[in-house]
Formats: structure tokens, C-alpha cells, sequence
């Protein structure tokens, strides 16, 4: 899965495939968006959101990552990394969005990280 990482100065993020919104200011993530099938946040790694209907390819996957690199450990943002780094579709594409402030992340500018997984064929 190819990972892109942005560092924006707003709170808006709308699909590149169809142009619904993922996310937007004092708005909560847009979990009926087409083209979103999953997110983690730094704050809370080992607990992403998953779409029911990817629960069984890449939930699954997610679960035997997890029971077999940290066992009964707290995930972290590393393990996310290494998960989505590891995870091969080439339909999907990691968007790994840092905001400023908070902990953790996957950048250099640190802040709270979302790792939203993005389907880009239909």
C-alpha cells in the first residue's frame, strides 16, 4: 500500500477519489464516505475503525500483525506504520495526515497522527 503523508494547517481532508469529505472542521470523520475504509489514531492505535465490510481482509490481517509482532502489548504509532507498510493492496493508499500539537505521529512535525486508509479504484 503506498503511504502519502501530509502536514496541513486545516482540518478538512475530502476523498481524492470522488471528492466526499473524510473530515472537516468540528465535523466528526465522515464514516458513510464511499472510498474510506479504515483510519487509526495515534492517540489510540491498537483500536482503528474498520469498515464492516473489511473487518474480514484487512481487520484480520491487522489482528495477526498485531498477535504476532506485540502479542498482548499496547499497539503503538510504530506498529501502525509497520502494518501498513507490510499490507499489500494496490487499491488502497495510506493517507498519514499530522496535525500540529498533541503526541506522537508519523512525521517529523510530531502532533496526533491519522493513518486513513483511502480505496482508490472502484
Amino acid at each position: 500500500m503506498k503511504k502519502i503523508y501530509l502536514y496541513p494547517n486545516h482540518e478538512d481532508f475530502y476523498s481524492p477519489v470522488n471528492g466526499e469529505r473524510i473530515l472537516g472542521k468540528d465535523k466528526p470523520v465522515n464514516h458513510k464516505a464511499k472510498t474510506l475504509i479504515a483510519y487509526w489514531i495515534s492517540e489510540i492505535p491498537g483500536e482503528p475503525y474498520i469498515k464492516r465490510k473489511y473487518k474480514s481482509t484487512l481487520g484480520a490481517r491487522w489482528k495477526e500483525f498485531i498477535k504476532n509482532t506485540i502479542g498482548d502489548d499496547i499497539a503503538d504509532s510504530s506498529d501502525v506504520e509497520n502494518f501498513i507498510k507490510l499490507y499489500n493492496d494496490d487499491d488502497l493508499v495510506c493517507f498519514c495526515i499530522t496535525s500540529e500539537g498533541g503526541t506522537g505521529g508519523c512525521g517529523p512535525q510530531g502532533g496526533m497522527t491519522v493513518w486513513y486508509i483511502i480505496k482508490i479504484n472502484k
